[in-house]
């Protein structure tokens, strides 16, 4: 008897109506339609022992508001430890807003504010699309696969700098040969459009998950999509315009290599699943005083000014319009600190959970909030077999980053809430220990 299982499911959660999209700071944006639906996807694999559920959502967030809830309630449902189930955003920025930025003035700027009503049908859908995973489970094999997503982008900062190319695939296939789901991690920010677009969107994955079930997916079978390590990684230097249609070039992109790299995948009839956590406390960033803060924000508005007016390239203008909304950001963490909102956010986000799914020999290792690529490169140095998932299970308000963009004053470092970067460094050794510990454990 055929005792390891697999079902995948999707429900489309795509907001109704005109809605804010939320993604780029302080840019107030209503949509004005929809160019993809926006999905809950999920895939669920049993081994006989124990079960795995990873869900992967169109969202630019999953709080822990939210997160833990449904975690614990398919965990109920399913009669299966929370710690095998995560929840990850795709981190999409043509999506409604799933999260209040604590530091930002909510009534001065409501289009900023999370919908409850919206955030309310995301649990359902999520819910329900992790349940139909489990109720749709049949005897499968898993294969696995690497594919290259070298051609969606590049560090953003520094197109020649540190980056993770490889995007591992896992695929379920039933008895017959036939497709259940495949699930992607990718190291890329989802951020072809830019603020200037107004249509509800997955961005490039979800034209890519398009693509799939136009061909391999047929029937509308699922695409799980993961953001991995991908704080400092963007399609900023690939896209030659931020429009629909590259949108859905690099989406094609990424999809015929996830086609192509099916076919060379290698099957097992069994794999063995674990799943372990542990939490940890990251440190918390000094905050500026108001007038440093502001002194900055000038020096930034001074240089973005020197770049448009000497005609630099546009990738350069990009980098430092981006720095500037970091800069006016630290404006307004300065403001919040004085009022006592970071505390609040810092108890909100702590502490944060590192948690890791072993399917076979391949470790799922799931961060939450944005983490620059150098982390996890450290990782999979001592643990090539790791996989990264970031935005998993929650946020946290900004990002983690390293050294050299503290030093560069870079938009990542200063919408950080949490010190780099020991934050990134604790988040690593945590990772280190656990997969250890992990290891020792399976041995």
């Amino acid at each position: 008897m055929h005792s390891f299982k697999a079902g995948a499911s999707q429900v489309d959660m795509t907001p109704q109506g005109s809605v804010s999209l939320y993604g780029y700071p302080l840019v107030p944006r209503m949509s004005t339609g929809i160019n993809d639906p926006l999905y809950a996807s999920a895939i669920y694999l049993h081994d006989g022992k124990q079960p795995i559920l990873m869900i992967g959502t169109d969202l630019i967030y999953m709080t822990r508001d939210m997160a833990n809830p449904i975690r614990q309630r398919l965990s109920e449902m399913l009669d299966m430890p929370e710690h095998a189930i995560v929840i990850s955003a795709s981190h999409t920025h043509s999506g409604p807003p799933t999260m209040q930025l604590s530091w930002i003035n909510n009534d001065q700027a409501p289009m900023f504010n999370a919908d409850k009503i919206y955030c309310q049908q995301v649990v359902e859908a999520v819910i329900k699309a992790g349940s139909q995973a489990a109720a749709n489970a049949v005897p499968a094999q898993v294969g696995f696969s690497t594919a290259d997503g070298s051609k969606l982008g590049t560090n953003r900062r520094d197109p020649n700098g540190p980056s993770i190319p490889q995007m591992p695939l896992l695929i379920a296939r039933d008895l017959n040969d036939q497709i259940i789901g495949i699930m992607v991690s990718c190291n890329m920010h989802p951020t072809v459009l830019h603020e200037d677009s107004t249509l509800i969107s997955g961005d490039f994955p979800g034209l890519a998950r398009e693509y799939l079930q136009s061909t391999i997916l047929q029937g509308n079978k699922p695409l799980i999509y993961h953001m991995g390590a991908s704080g400092n990684q963007s399609p900023r230097h690939v896209v030659k315009a931020n429009t629909l249609e590259e949108c859905h070039r690099l989406g094609h992109i990424l999809g015929k290599e996830i086609e192509n790299s099916v076919a060379h995948a290698q099957w097992h009839d069994h794999l063995t699943l674990t799943s372990t956590t542990t939490d940890m406390t990251l440190p918390v960033r000094q905050i500026d005083d108001m007038d440093t803060a502001k002194a900055k924000l000038q020096q930034v508005e001074n240089k973005l000014e020197s770049q448009r007016q000497s005609g630099a390239p546009k990738t350069t203008i990009r980098t430092t319009e981006c720095d500037w909304f970091g800069a006016l950001e630290r404006v307004l963490m300065v403001q919040a600190n004085e009022d006592g909102l970071i505390e609040k956010l810092v108890q909100l986000n702590m502490p944060a959970s590192v948690q890791i799914i072993a399917i076979g020999n391949q470790r799922y290792v799931c961060w939450p909030g944005e983490v620059f690529v150098e982390f996890a490169l450290e990782v999979i140095q001592q643990f090539p077999q790791a996989n990264i998932i970031t935005c998993a299970n929650g946020e946290l308000q900004g990002y983690l980053v390293t050294q050299q963009a503290v030093d560069e004053d870079a938009y990542e470092a200063n919408n950080a809430i949490f010190q780099s970067p020991q934050g990134g460094d604790t988040l690593v050794q945590t990772t280190l220990n656990l997969l250890n510990s992990l290891q020792k454990k399976i041995s």
